[in-house]
């Protein structure tokens, strides 16, 4: 057998050191051996044919894998033909979910992630990830194993956090609403925002606003997800982003967004089918066919009734591939007003929507929103007609922390273009949030509880208020109660922490740039 490592038995992987990139990163002739002379342990690896290799790989939670895949040549060699050449590896469906956060006690604090494994119950350092450092960028989604994240001066990348791989998007000043402002000396300190959505042919812009490039990514970017893995380079990113949280995506390779106008408000989108479903905050679902030579729409779905105090829904497929629509209600308590609760909270008109307390209520330049219309962001202050600033947010004395309260579930009868209400998830479970969410079969994943929702605090709320805990819980659709999903609060703040599937695949296209 090849030089070994000294790790004498595939189960003992998983006590050996938890920084997984180290061990994906480093050749297996640089691991650590055995020195000559010294007695091997009685526990040896056994000679096993590359095909039973195969069939064992396919099977492994992906830290184990990636573990296994540097214990000798011939094992990485498996590997390398088990990932690469045949894709055999625990797809999506069967892997189970971990969250990817930051600490502030890390090795490398400002440049190392974390993985909390819900099957282990523990947690793994992600270090040598590529600049930016990840503490300095906003997570904006997670898709197929990558996330979608936005830097300092608010352009976008793709990383995949296992891998190291990462994809520069299009320059944000290619969509439709937002261009560059210079300095004298020609460096781009600031962007201009256009307020329009292309309702009206004619349409002209309502007002701008120009901001810093730090402070518009707080404001701009909503969510992001992916339609496919962009390891293979053919994959569509669509990017839900103010003003009126509207629709712009990108094919890989693309060098601009291209703008999905007339329609606004968007919440949540998924691929299903080789199409693109989009929710908007009403609960309207929209279909597009992106993959034609001219994009097609159609309105499949009306608006439904406002549920909760603070709108939050999502769009999901079961494994059935009946879509679910989830309405999420939550409030924010004021951790130093402690003599607050729920019970003192008034009902809020059934299409209203509540005032950030630093919120001003109106907007005094603007003309009337339409019926639809909301504030560009809870957040945000007034803004300035003349576009030359928009004002500094209040500073962060309080901690907000957004509880949530409920969830229902209702499936979508597209059909009778009705929601019918389901009390129970049966065996199926749920993964909210920031990340692209996803249904997954209780029976597959004994770590995991049926009929419940795991979910985080993935709203855009968190990007204005980096200092606030997140909300990272689980709870039991059977009897409504929330408990914590995480042993401890060991998550950062800043970015906020997502969900999401593990993907071992490297880039294999030559078309990416990186």
């Amino acid at each position: 057998m090849d030089c070994m490592p000294e790790i004498p038995i595939l189960r003992d992987l998983t006590r050996c050191g938890q920084s997984l990139t180290k061990f994906f990163f480093v050749s297996p002739r640089l691991l650590p051996t055995i020195k000559p002379g010294r007695s091997r342990s009685t526990k040896t690896l056994p000679e096993l044919p590359e095909d039973i290799l195969i069939s064992i790989f396919a099977n492994l939670e992906i830290p184990d894998l990636i573990r296994a895949s540097s214990v000798c040549l011939s094992w990485h060699s498996a590997y390398i033909v088990s990932v690469y050449k045949f894709g055999l590896y625990k797809q999506p469906s069967q892997q189970t979910p971990c969250l990817l956060y930051t600490t502030e006690s890390g090795p490398d604090g400002e440049s190392d992630m974390f993985l909390y494994s819900l099957a282990e119950s523990k947690s793994y350092v992600l270090s040598s990830l590529p600049d930016p450092p990840i503490r300095s960028r906003h997570i904006i989604g997670s898709s197929h194993g990558w996330i979608i994240t936005t830097d300092s001066m608010s352009e976008l990348h793709l990383l995949n956090p296992i891998t190291g791989d990462q994809i520069a998007l299009p320059p944000i000043t290619t969509i439709e609403q937002i261009d560059p402002v210079y300095d004298d000396n020609g460096v781009l300190h600031r962007y201009r925002l256009a307020f329009f959505t292309g309702e009206d042919v004619d349409e002209q812009p309502r007002y701008y606003t120009t901001m810093s490039c730090q402070e518009f990514r707080d404001i701009i970017f909503l969510k992001a997800i992916l339609s496919a893995d962009p390891s293979t380079g053919n994959y569509y990113v669509v990017l839900i982003h103010n003003p009126s949280s509207q629709l712009s995506f990108a094919r890989g390779g693309d060098d601009k967004w291209t703008w999905l106008p007339q329609h606004y408000w968007f919440a949540d989108c998924i691929f299903k089918d080789g199409m693109l479903y989009a929710l908007t905050r009403r609960g309207e679902i929209h279909v597009f066919d992106l993959g034609g030579s001219t994009i097609t729409h159609k309105k499949i779905m009306g608006a439904s009734i406002h549920k909760f105090y603070d709108n939050k829904i999502y769009l999901i497929q079961d494994r059935c591939g009946d879509v679910l629509q989830i309405w999420r209600g939550s409030l924010a308590e004021i951790e130093e007003s402690s003599e607050s609760s729920l019970e003192d909270e008034e009902p809020l008109h059934e299409y209203e929507e509540p005032l950030h307390e630093d919120e001003e209520a109106v907007h005094e330049y603007e003309e009337p929103l339409h019926e639809d219309e909301e504030p560009l962001h809870e957040d945000e202050e007034s803004l300035h007609q003349d576009g030359d600033t928009i004002s500094e947010l209040d500073s962060e004395p309080e901690c907000h922390t957004q509880y949530t309260t409920r969830f229902e579930v209702y499936e979508v009868d597209f059909a009778t273009k009705m929601l019918v209400e389901r009390t129970s998830l049966g065996e199926d479970l749920l993964f909210l949030g920031h990340n692209q969410s996803f249904c997954l079969r209780g029976e597959e994943h004994p770590q995991l509880k049926a009929n419940h929702i795991y979910y985080t605090q993935g709203e855009h709320i968190i990007s204005f208020r980096h200092t606030d805990e997140r909300d990272i819980s689980v709870l039991d659709l059977q009897n409504n109660i929330c408990e914590k999903a995480l042993p401890e609060q060991r998550c950062s703040n800043w970015p906020g922490p997502v969900w999401m599937h593990l993907n071992p695949r490297k880039i294999t296209s030559d078309s990416h740039n990186n």
